[in-house]
């Protein structure tokens, strides 16, 4: 059962979310078995697919057209070749100051300091931090 948190006491909340509250390895074989499931049911449609005649033969004049429009884009990029250097350069600087500002970011939020700051419009943005796993070696 579903409940409406603005009816609920702020007691009430937290006596449903430890009911509610599971373990973390619970949890994380549900959703292997959902991949499991998810891959099971793409591979059978993957299958479907592969068995299409038609689809078969779009796919191979697909495949033609896009050979002929990889060629075309070389002949375009190797007449743009200096300037596809200086995109490249650029790119890397804005990598560089991205992660440059991602350590500032956390740097003040660690000291408990205010992260803000405005774009040419006026709007202002703070970081959002991300949890990630990864597997224990």
């Amino acid at each position: 059962m579903l409940y409406d948190s603005t009816d609920l006491s702020i007691e009430c909340r937290f006596a449903i979310l430890d009911a509610a509250m599971q373990d973390i390895q619970e949890v994380y074989n549900r959703i292997q078995d959902k991949k499991k499931e998810r891959k099971r049911l793409k591979g059978m449609f993957k299958d479907g697919i592969d068995a299409s005649t038609p689809l078969r033969e779009v796919k191979e004049q697909f495949e033609t057209i896009r050979a002929k429009r990889k060629r075309m884009e070389t002949e375009i990029k190797e007449a743009y070749s200096k300037e596809l250097q200086e995109l490249e350069a650029i790119e890397m600087d804005i990598k560089s100051d991205q992660l440059l500002m991602d350590d500032i970011a956390l740097t003040k939020a660690m000291k408990g300091e205010p992260v803000v700051f405005k774009d040419a419009y006026d709007a202002e943005y703070e970081p959002v931090l991300k949890v990630k796993y990864q597997k224990v070696r």
